[in-house]
């Protein structure tokens, strides 16, 4: 299944370690952006880092988002509700009414939201 990790550059680490385990049970990751600082250093270099992101998220099948989020991953987040995909939020409820939108499950315990990744990976044809 092709995902898409979003969240803030203070999960960097927990998003690295997510995309292994997904990478280690067959996933694609659509884009990895902690290969990048945290500020970009350019006008060209913000544009071309925000091509990637949103590419990341138009091609996943399902997007990750791990609380908190923040500005960029909130937009991310928005793109992924425009598509209609199915979004899985790791984290608290940060009262933020689009966390409850109907494409949208939240999880907070890392398990759980592994096992619904590999039952909706069953499901596919």
């Amino acid at each position: 299944m092709k995902i898409y990790i979003s969240s803030s550059c203070e999960n960097r680490e927990a998003v690295k370690t997510l995309q292994r385990i997904l990478i280690n049970d067959g996933h694609e990751i659509t884009f990895d952006w902690t290969i990048h600082e945290d500020a970009p250093e350019s006008p060209a270099q913000a544009t071309q880092w925000a091509m990637e992101d949103v590419t990341g998220v138009l091609k996943a099948d399902l997007m990750l988002f791990i609380t908190p989020g923040r500005r960029g991953a909130h937009v991310e987040l928005g793109i992924g509700i425009a598509m209609r995909r199915p979004i899985f939020i790791l984290g608290k409820y940060y009262d933020n009414i689009f966390y409850r939108y109907p494409t949208i499950t939240m999880f907070e315990d890392l398990f759980k939201i592994l096992e619904a990744i590999e039952e909706m990976q069953r499901s596919l044809p």
